[in-house]
């Protein structure tokens, strides 16, 4: 058995390459049964209602296929029976297609007796995946930079583990979002401004969050500084059109808050927070609100321990 934390990723200008991972799980419990063969699949929580329970077409199980292939080794001839509890919204913005890629290549570890690393898993999650982020934090925990080399498709990555003062209060509309259809609204190049724009964001973000810590004297210079770095040009104004209330929700500025940003792919909104995170929950779905979207709220530590088998 096992669990894995959804993420949230982005986190504004980091578009593919900024992540974190949040407490909302996906939690997994694998039977063998020598007796008999095949593999059932059973799924309680978010998702069960339209979650694929054919193993020839469920994310977990054909990624489980996929990694025993890539790596030469055979399933077991037994009777594989996969019972799934997700607490994590699928096509929300919260790495629900991540955690799932992950369990495969978690199941196939330990049913082939692969003795993969983590850093192994990443790259077999990486090629179903295909971007690095959601599936970094999911793994590894903590906040999370990643970077893929174009020529060997290897995943840099570094860690940092997240103070638990920092908070993830994340507005869940009640729609869904595919991300395909997510990246389709982004334009095929950016301007010189909008990249700089980004990189300069970006990179304010990784230091501030790499200098706040429990004993942070969070000023209002430094909640200035990170409202400044969570602005994004590269994505989330292309993706407004397709979340009604985005735009609002953004423009949030409230006591306890850091800053605001699309959640992944979207349509949830995450806002960093450090206190007063019901005020600001409370803000986020009534904003949603005014614009004609029901919103739901969690309120969500960083998870900095990731993947782990019980």
């Amino acid at each position: 058995s096992f669990r894995i934390p959804g993420s949230t990723a982005n986190l504004g200008p980091g578009f593919d390459a900024l992540s974190m991972a949040i407490s909302a799980y996906l939690s997994v419990d694998v039977i063998v049964n020598p007796v008999e063969t095949g593999m059932l699949l059973s799924y309680l929580g978010e998702g069960s209602d339209c979650v694929s329970l054919d193993p020839d077409t469920n994310l977990i199980t054909t990624t489980l296929s996929y990694v025993a292939k890539k790596r030469k080794s055979l399933v077991p001839s037994a009777q594989i029976c996969i019972s799934v509890k997700n607490e994590i919204p699928l096509g929300r913005g919260m790495g629900s297609s991540g955690t799932a890629v992950i369990a495969g290549c978690m199941i196939a570890n330990r049913l082939c007796g692969l003795n993969l690393s983590k850093e192994e898993m990443l790259q077999d999650a990486l090629e179903v995946e295909n971007h690095p982020d959601n599936i970094s934090a999911s793994l590894m925990g903590g906040f999370v930079v990643s970077a893929v080399d174009p020529d060997t498709k290897k995943c840099h990555f570094i860690k940092q583990n997240v103070p638990s003062e920092l908070q993830a209060v994340i507005a869940v509309p009640d729609f869904q979002l595919a991300t395909k259809i997510a990246r389709a609204a982004l334009p095929p190049s950016y301007t010189m401004s909008q990249v700089v724009f980004n990189i300069q964001r970006a990179s304010l973000l990784v230091a501030l969050l790499s200098k706040f810590g429990p004993d942070s004297n969070v000023s209002p210079d430094m909640i200035s500084l990170f409202r400044t770095a969570m602005n994004d040009a590269v994505h989330q104004p292309f993706r407004a059109g397709l979340i009604p209330g985005l735009k609002e929700v953004l423009s949030l500025s409230l006591p306890g808050m850091l800053g605001v940003c699309l959640s992944g792919a979207g349509p949830s909104v995450l806002a960093l927070a450090f206190k007063n995170t019901d005020q600001i929950a409370k803000s986020m779905c009534d904003t949603f609100a005014l614009q004609g979207v029901n919103a739901s709220t969690r309120i969500l530590r960083i998870d900095n321990e990731g993947a782990v088998y019980n």
